[in-house]
């Protein structure tokens, strides 16, 4: 466009220079300096095409480059800042919850201080792997100040077993909330079933038969002791799909009779999660829920080796799975809770596959009391 808009203008003063008395010489000789041949003003127009490209260029290349040292940047440092810390709040009411109001906010989810427990414990993990004491094992770990957590073999699906006894606990002390009598309905046990008679672990203190009992007792009855006739007879008297409701509010699978392996570590921490947090329940039945995990009486799992003095909130869960033959295909061995270290509290949950239980309880107990040890010995309490 430029080009012709010249050519156009030659022409014109070309012709007027012709009708003045022949003096075209004059007037060429005239504008011979200023207008441009239109070979020149090709190369001119390439010119600024060139360098408008170097420029495009030149800026895409600086882009690039810096987007690539920003995410070098980022893939070496697994150190990251938390801007906004999750706000708590200083209610001294309860003990065994910590009520959220807000959630922190995290970057890149890897944790620096968190790598020498982490290889502490994948050594474990890989020790009794080679060793095959167990099949299968699966950690998570979350610091419950920050927030901060890692896992290993978190793909892993397991049974839950007496672990679903959390959920069902949550969905009558949901039910509680905006019918405080349901605790205090009574339920006749008939003795006409013994869910307990296949459990290798045993409750120590089993409802009775012929004896009516509370809600509310047997909610204790099946936290504190893991009576699954006490479970049957809580189950018996809901409709199920409220407690799939539970699962369903937390995003979690529920157990089916056609699939058994539906748990992961993770998503089962989401249960202690909201418990500590009093995000699901009032925080009266949140800690209510906590208070009755801590007196639990399994003490083969998490809690040994872990000072009685520190409170746990816990649920163990196991189960044996038997092949046509009614051989022993696989058992599975479980402990989930909260360790209210004094300083820094924390999530831990173990799942564990096997062919013997004094080896997956082993296993337990091996990285509960690692956990433990680097938890008070750690610097990132200070």
């Amino acid at each position: 466009m430029i080009i012709r808009k010249n050519m156009i203008v030659y022409k014109i003063f070309e012709s007027n220079a012709r009708s003045s008395n022949g003096r075209t010489r004059d007037f060429e000789s005239r504008y011979e300096g200023s207008i441009p041949s239109l070979a020149t003003m090709k190369l001119n127009y390439r010119a600024w095409i060139l360098i408008a490209l170097g420029a495009f260029i030149f800026a895409l290349a600086g882009f690039l480059l810096g987007r690539y040292f920003n995410l070098h940047w980022i893939q070496q440092s697994e150190e990251v800042t938390y801007d906004n810390p999750p706000l708590r709040s200083k209610e001294s009411r309860y003990k065994f919850i910590s009520p959220l109001y807000a959630c922190g906010t995290l970057g890149h989810e890897k944790f620096q201080e968190f790598i020498p427990l982490k290889n502490k414990i994948q050594k474990i993990i890989d020790d009794q792997l080679y060793a095959k004491a167990a099949s299968a094992i699966s950690v998570y770990f979350r610091d419950l100040n920050r927030g901060r957590r890692f896992a290993i073999n978190d793909a892993e699906h397991y049974f839950p077993a007496s672990l679903s006894k959390v959920p069902m606990m949550i969905t009558y002390f949901k039910l509680a909330e905006s019918n405080p009598q349901i605790l205090d309905e009574t339920i006749l046990y008939d003795g006409s079933f013994n869910a307990n008679a296949k459990e290798d672990i045993k409750p120590k203190n089993a409802i009775k038969p012929g004896s009516y009992y509370t809600v509310d007792e047997l909610i204790s009855a099946m936290i504190l002791h893991s009576d699954n006739n006490a479970t049957r007879l809580l189950f018996n008297r809901i409709e199920p799909t409220l407690l799939s409701e539970v699962f369903s509010d937390l995003n979690i699978p529920a157990p089916k009779d056609t699939k058994l392996d539906v748990m992961t570590v993770k998503l089962y921490s989401y249960f202690f999660r909201v418990l500590y947090n009093a995000t699901y329940l009032s925080q009266l039945m949140s800690d209510k829920a906590l208070k009755l995990l801590t007196q639990a009486d399994f003490q083969s799992g998490l809690r040994a080796n872990v000072p009685s003095d520190v409170p746990i909130a816990e649920k163990y869960g196991e189960s044996t799975i038997y092949s046509n033959e009614s051989k022993i295909y696989s058992r599975e061995l479980h402990d989930c809770g909260i360790i209210y270290q004094k300083t820094s509290p924390y999530l831990l949950c173990i799942m564990t596959k096997g062919d013997n239980f004094e080896n997956l309880t082993q296993v337990i107990q091996n990285i509960s009391k690692t956990t433990y040890q680097e938890v008070v010995d750690a610097s990132y309490q200070n």
